[in-house]
């Protein structure tokens, strides 16, 4: 994933309106921990990370 490319093109991830609205990277080899500022995606609908090596506590800001 290029994180300097438009979020849109993201793939996983899905926009509504110019917000994040879901994202979906289950079975995708993810290692480590959630971070706290996924908490500031207020628009966030769904958050699949299934199936990855990844943990933490996250609250919504």
């Amino acid at each position: 994933m290029d994180l300097n490319a438009l979020v849109s093109t993201w793939e996983g991830v899905t926009l509504e309106n110019n917000k994040v609205v879901s994202i979906s990277l289950m079975n995708n080899n993810l290692r480590g921990s959630i971070p706290n500022t996924i908490g500031e995606l207020r628009n966030l609908k769904v958050l699949n990370l299934a199936l990855n090596n990844i943990g933490g506590i996250f609250r919504k800001a």
